[in-house]
């Protein structure tokens, strides 16, 4: 067995960041097989990507759908009447650039701007009232549209946790995954409440991202965009 020293003295001096992810990689082979396949090594990860089908998808869209159908018939709650009802940001006739200007709420973020005594709390989320702008265009405060965009979201989340579940376990317990993660009680305020859009979106990009990491293939690990 080699002494410390000459470990040291054998090493290279300089490692790319690509040749000491494939070391690590390679360590939790040899030391740890039984968590190997949940390693977040993008060689690794890429290797066990599985391209989901129609079936799949048809199939978490339909549960999601009979799951969030009888919200298309509900109203505005709670904080949906301050940030849709009440909230000039999504009407026509605001400038564009005032999304990115103001809260969540259609306060003015700048202490410069503030024409009353109101505060903004600084919850910035312009890509959400961006969306709801979209749907007042559409049909203006009715509500059915604002639910109808928000099914669709969660379905969209579902397919991609799908994408990522395929990433570490096999098909028939990712299809099983994906299922229980649609029709999880958790996820009820975010998809019936309007405002709950913020973290469907979110889970959205997340998710996105880390799809787009465990493709990055490029020289030196440099990331390569492709289409998920």
């Amino acid at each position: 067995m080699l002494e410390y020293d000459t470990l040291l003295a054998n090493f290279p001096k300089k490692l790319s960041s690509h040749t000491l992810t494939r070391i690590v990689c390679h360590m939790f082979t040899i030391m740890a097989p039984s968590v190997y396949p949940f390693v977040f090594c993008p060689e690794v990860l890429v290797e066990k990507m599985a391209d989901i089908n129609l079936k799949e998808i048809t199939l978490i869209v339909g549960v999601v759908t009979a799951c969030y159908w009888n919200s298309l018939f509900c109203g505005f709650v709670f904080d949906d009447v301050s940030a849709i009802l009440d909230n000039k940001d999504l009407h026509p006739s605001t400038p564009l650039k005032t999304l990115f200007q103001n809260d969540f709420w259609g306060t003015p973020m700048s202490e410069d701007m503030l024409l009353s005594h109101e505060r903004s709390h600084k919850s910035y989320r312009p890509l959400t009232v961006l969306t709801f702008r979209l749907n007042y265009l559409l049909s203006e405060l009715k509500p059915r549209s604002y639910h109808l965009l928000n099914m669709i979201f969660h379905a969209v989340v579902s397919v991609i946790f799908l994408k990522v579940c395929k990433l570490f376990l096999d098909n028939k317990s990712s299809v099983i995954a994906s299922l229980l993660f649609a029709v999880h009680p958790v996820h009820t305020e975010a998809v019936t409440g309007v405002v709950g859009r913020a973290e469907l979106l979110s889970s959205i990009f997340f998710l996105a991202a880390f799809l787009s990491y465990t493709r990055s293939k490029g020289p030196d690990n440099s990331i390569v965009y492709t289409v998920l």
